[in-house]
């Protein structure tokens, strides 16, 4: 029997072998530094750095290599170049003066592609673009200096409830510190109020949004975007595929519900203070045109909730968790608020008579902050910078961390120190004379053209929020209090103190009755505008 054999069998074999070995040899140079590269640890071929990045807290790491290298450190991440700033001057240089280079965003193929539905957008991966610029526009309505002020009188009905719940059962902080930041962050972005949501709807939120943040984390999410051969893993293989699809089922949920709900409150509901999502549905009924999809709208609101929610929850809990390990800087903080509100119910316009409560806040933010790092930029044009070169498609990290501890600016950086705030608005040594324009008292949200457009409310909740509660409380924490980054704090996209639940005293009985007094008149005020 004769065998015919394809003359073209031995050729293709030989041109598939050599397209992977070909493809294999990119990849592997790839993972070389570039030449002239800022300096950072050595690394290994096929991995680079990616070997020596921890899973949690990886930003003590990174101190540690500032520390060796300078304040700018290269090292690669498999074939990706990241570049990681210490300077807070280079950080404005990079991200606010030479932004038409460094505000790109790398895109993270695990977040767009299986955690989210393909091809929606997220104000995780928005480059700077005209949907980017829209949407910033569009938040403009609730973030802005006037659109807080509008949101005075609802946030201050809503900390009314907190307070009250919290006079009711002092131990219940956690679950009432979780309803005031989420009820607060509904009522801005969507016009609902929990009342008026389905029952269990908080315990829901929370734990999908624990889900979701837990499996961005390193050690869960894969690196697709380093090794782009682990999309195609089978499931049965791939673990993660099947959890990022229960989550996505679970995610849109939330999302969508809450546009619902926002949609129907529109046609039903009029505002004095009129929130975000109904603000845009009216705009779109207008035929504005910057206006949405439900598909676009459900993705920008449910990004800024996210944003709003946690970031606040944990920066709060890290303030009086900071503040009840040093009594006497809660005694002074203390002291200044009786001095400047008594028993009465501390307001908005309270806030610039208290220069001490704000350098308490400022230092936390600086010390124990809920976000180590900036969000990933990403170098859209080769560039030149201190002599070193940073090629284009390079991912640029501002560590927060480190930025806050520069012996070159802060006094004993690792001290818990308010006074260092009242010295010096910007908390460092030097005169504010010396600092120009572009100095910040802290950099946890941020600078440049991406900087968290969110700063002023998320400043605003956090300082009132903790005003009041000090103003009322004596807060203790049963056994020794751990304000360690490896055992004290959770590791993942936000820190957060692990397990915090104060016992709260009530500071003085006069104040309980002004506490009833006015969340009797908040109660009253949230019915008129339908918020109830």
């Amino acid at each position: 029997m004769e065998v015919h054999v394809n003359v073209w069998l031995w050729p293709s074999l030989v041109a598939i072998l050599l397209y992977f070995s070909g493809s294999a040899i990119r990849f592997l140079l790839s993972t070389r530094r570039p030449h002239n590269f800022p300096p950072g640890p050595p690394s290994i071929l096929g991995l680079g750095n990616l070997h020596q990045v921890p899973p949690k807290h990886p930003f003590l790491q990174f101190h540690e290599w500032f520390q060796t290298y300078g304040d700018i450190v290269g090292i690669k991440l498999g074939p990706k170049n990241v570049v990681l700033l210490n300077n807070p001057m280079h950080a404005q240089e990079l991200f606010a003066r030479r932004a038409t280079k460094y505000s790109g965003r790398p895109q993270n193929p695990f977040l767009s592609d299986f955690v989210l539905k393909p091809q929606h957008p997220s104000w995780f991966t928005l480059n700077y673009d005209s949907r980017f610029k829209k949407w910033r526009t569009a938040a403009r309505h609730i973030l802005s200096p006037e659109g807080i002020n509008r949101a005075g009188p609802v946030q201050s009905a809503l900390a009314a409830r907190f307070l009250h719940e919290l006079l009711q059962d002092p131990s219940c902080w956690t679950g009432s510190s979780r309803r005031w930041a989420l009820g607060f962050a509904l009522v801005s972005v969507y016009g609902q109020t929990l009342d008026k949501c389905q029952p269990g709807f908080s315990d829901e939120y929370f734990r999908v949004q624990h889900d979701f943040l837990e499996i961005l984390e390193p050690n869960n999410a894969p690196p697709i975007e380093i090794f782009p051969i682990l999309r195609y893993v089978p499931s049965f293989l791939a673990k993660w595929k099947h959890r990022t699809s229960v989550l996505r089922e679970k995610l849109y949920n939330v999302y969508d519900t809450n546009l619902e709900g926002a949609k129907v409150l529109f046609r039903t509901e009029s505002y004095q203070h009129e929130p975000l999502v109904p603000h845009l549905l009216r705009k779109r009924e207008m035929g504005d045109k910057l206006s949405m999809s439900d598909d676009e709208l459900t993705l920008f609101a449910g990004g800024l909730l996210e944003g709003a929610v946690d970031t606040t929850l944990s920066a709060l809990s890290s303030v009086l968790l900071c503040l009840t390990a040093h009594p006497e800087v809660m005694r002074r903080a203390q002291a200044e608020i009786d001095e400047r509100c008594g028993n009465r119910f501390p307001g908005f316009g309270d806030m610039e008579q208290l220069p001490y409560m704000k350098a308490c806040v400022l230092e936390v933010f600086r010390w124990r902050g809920a976000v180590q790092f900036s969000l990933p930029h990403l170098v859209t044009e080769d560039d030149v910078f201190e002599g070193y070169y940073i090629p284009r498609g390079t991912t640029v990290l501002g560590s927060t961390y480190s930025m806050h501890l520069r012996t070159e600016d802060f006094d004993q950086p690792q001290q818990f120190n308010p006074e260092r705030y009242m010295h010096n608005p910007y908390g460092v040594r030097r005169a504010p004379s010396d600092m120009g324009e572009r100095r910040k008292p802290i950099y946890s949200f941020g600078v440049g053209r991406r900087a968290c457009a969110g700063e002023d409310l998320a400043w605003t909740m956090v300082l009132m929020m903790t005003t009041r509660v000090i103003w009322a409380f004596d807060c203790v924490v049963e056994g020794k209090i751990d304000l360690s980054w490896d055992t004290g704090y959770s590791a993942g996209v936000v820190n957060a103190p692990r397990n915090f639940n104060p016992r709260l005293k009530l500071r003085i009985n006069s104040i309980g009755a002004e506490i009833e007094r006015e969340f009797a008149a908040s109660e009253a005020y949230l019915a008129v505008q339908g918020l109830m």
